[in-house]
């Protein structure tokens, strides 16, 4: 299937046409995305890095570009539109991942863009294919990579109970569909309204560990074996903090003493995302 858009418009007309492309004229505000846990958490402190994380080791740039890049192609294949690979060019790329197309600097945004394109190659994050398309792979199988389904969700269920029947809880995580949860729900107007554009990487993947703490009052309270489940140190986690609570995004509240640590419970502002990201 091609893309409708020879060329995206500039600012936030790009990811919110990407996004109708995806949805089918579907309004973003009935939508939610669902992230796979695999992407964002490891099973085990002695695991290697979860997956979003290994990528904001490469600096701050080329880190963001990267996750972005991941978070654009994982949109479209959790849609029936994306399934067999996203087409786009390197000049909509350029426009969904907020960079400039000037005269001066043009050049210098496409070739930052096949950097983090063929890194991610290398790093089995993605694999390109005949006419252009761009498959993202599930770095649990690398395979592509597919959203999870309620029917997977029970079945996975019913197999991590009969797993653990048989088997340690350490056993079970060796297999992700055994150690992971429910995927996380991430609105759509995440993308649509330009803030996947406008975060940092490390925001984005703050973003996905507090909803996936989120509670029924709509108050995430993040342990501090986040830095062995997500692989956010201390300095990491409050500079991605920082950056949502200037955005507007998070709200932090003291929550009182535990012992002689203060807790911290960080409120998700569901209206925000509403809101343009680019305005």
């Amino acid at each position: 299937m091609s893309f409708p858009y020879d060329e995206l418009p500039v600012g936030l007309g790009a990811p919110r046409n990407f996004v109708d492309w995806c949805l089918g004229g579907r309004p973003a505000t009935a939508v939610d995305v669902p992230v796979r846990e695999r992407l964002f958490r490891r099973a085990g402190p002695h695991w290697p890095e979860p997956p979003l994380r290994t990528l904001l080791s490469a600096g701050k740039g080329s880190a963001d570009l990267r996750v972005r890049m991941v978070l654009f192609l994982l949109f479209a294949q959790s849609f029936a539109v994306g399934v067999n690979g996203v087409p786009t060019t390197t000049a909509n790329w350029a426009k969904l991942l907020g960079l400039p197309l000037g005269r001066d600097h043009r050049a210098s945004s496409f070739r930052r863009i096949n950097v983090a394109r063929v890194a991610l190659i290398r790093q089995q994050w993605i694999q390109p294919a005949r006419g252009g398309l761009i498959t993202l792979l599930d770095p649990a199988t690398r395979h592509p990579y597919r959203p999870e389904t309620e029917h997977d969700n029970l079945s996975r269920r019913l197999r991590r109970g009969e797993f653990l029947l048989a088997h340690s809880s350490r056993s079970a995580r060796t297999h992700p569909e055994h150690w992971e949860l429910k995927p996380v729900a991430v609105p759509a107007e995440l993308w649509a309204n330009g803030w996947v554009t406008a975060l940092s990487g490390r925001a984005l993947v703050a973003y996905l560990v507090l909803l996936n703490h989120r509670r029924d009052n709509g108050i995430s309270t993040v342990p501090k074996i986040r830095t062995h489940q997500y692989g956010l140190n201390a300095d990491l986690w409050a500079s991605a903090v920082r950056e949502l609570e200037r955005r507007l995004l998070v709200r932090t509240h003291n929550l009182g003493q535990s012992g002689v640590v203060t807790r911290i419970g960080y409120e998700i502002r569901d209206d925000r995302p509403q809101k343009p990201a680019l305005s």
